[in-house]
């Protein structure tokens, strides 16, 4: 029968290979270390169950794979129900790709220009839309849309420098 002692031992001498284990199994939110360490604490709370030991990295390397296992199964389990359910709740669904924040200062310039200007921008910068599809919006022609354009950045260029 291992005591407290003998299991520091172990894990100090097998402290290398128990992490090279726990590595395969370690995640975003687990660490190796994390695993080793719970591994370590689960043989110390069944030391007494542990009746002679014949292989002492066997065993530790053993309580590794189980709690890396265990690890590793919850971490499915999250991702499953995060997938079916990715509506739960704002902070563990995915973050929206980031806006740029000059998205922002063109929309409050604009505010100023004329309507169609406005609108030409808008259509321009938020929703990216080409020339074209911007005519179709708006039914004008496509040159009326670059002839809008071209002044409503002259417009913001020249209320930029003021």
């Amino acid at each position: 029968m291992a005591d407290r002692g003998q299991l520091e031992r172990w894990a100090k001498e097998h402290d290398r290979a128990m992490l090279a284990v726990a590595a395969r199994y370690a995640g975003p939110s687990t660490t190796a270390e994390d695993i080793r360490q719970s591994a370590l604490l689960t043989v110390l709370q069944k030391l007494e169950e542990i009746g002679e030991v014949s292989s002492p990295k066997g065993l530790l390397l053993g309580y590794v794979k189980n709690v890396g296992r265990n690890h590793l199964k919850k971490r499915e389990r999250r991702a499953a129900i995060l997938q079916a359910f990715p509506h739960v709740h704002p902070l563990v669904a995915d973050d929206p790709p980031p806006r740029d924040p000059r998205i922002d200062s063109v929309l409050s310039a604009i505010e100023h220009l004329p309507a169609q200007q406005r609108r030409t921008l808008r259509h321009m910068v938020v929703a990216e839309m080409p020339d074209l599809e911007i005519a179709k919006a708006m039914e004008v022609t496509a040159e009326a849309v670059r002839s809008s354009r071209f002044r409503a950045i002259q417009a913001l260029r020249a209320a930029c420098e003021a």
